[in-house]
């Protein structure tokens, strides 16, 4: 009797250890998305004379949110699993997409002073909006 007891007690201390599990990595995956979303919208907005630098600073916020995607999604059914690497691939087609869209800056001015560097133009968010929406709808109904 008190075998299975602990049983039990094994089970549910193994199964609330992969919910806090999950909701770390889902709130990780959740967090560097927004991170991301921020930085993005921020440098579209202005001009930057340190343009490199925050273009790398893209590419490595969509770097965490895949990582934080695979992670979310090795800890999760199929759908939840599906929603969070679609998260990470909608990171990486924003990267590509700064990367395609960016003027570094150059010493181009008026006796060669330095221009700082722009985005041609601003994203279209909505696949990424849309693949964290979904996420986080599918995610909050796992978690409860």
């Amino acid at each position: 009797m008190s075998a299975r007891r602990e049983d039990r007690k094994e089970d549910r201390r193994r199964a609330d250890e992969r919910i806090a599990a999950q909701r770390d990595a889902y709130a990780g995956l959740l967090s560097t998305a927004a991170q991301m979303r921020v930085h993005i919208e921020m440098t579209c907005r202005r001009y930057w004379k340190d343009m490199g630098v925050r273009l790398t600073s893209i590419q490595e916020h969509a770097v965490s949110v895949g990582l934080q995607a695979s992670r979310a999604a090795l800890l999760s059914p199929a759908p939840v699993a599906d929603a969070a690497l679609s998260v990470g691939l909608a990171a990486s087609n924003l990267s590509s997409w700064a990367v395609e869209n960016v003027d570094l800056g150059d010493f181009s001015g008026p006796d060669n002073q330095f221009l700082p560097g722009e985005m041609r133009s601003h994203p279209d968010l909505g696949e990424f909006d849309v693949a964290t929406a979904t996420f986080f709808r599918l995610a909050a109904n796992i978690l409860g």
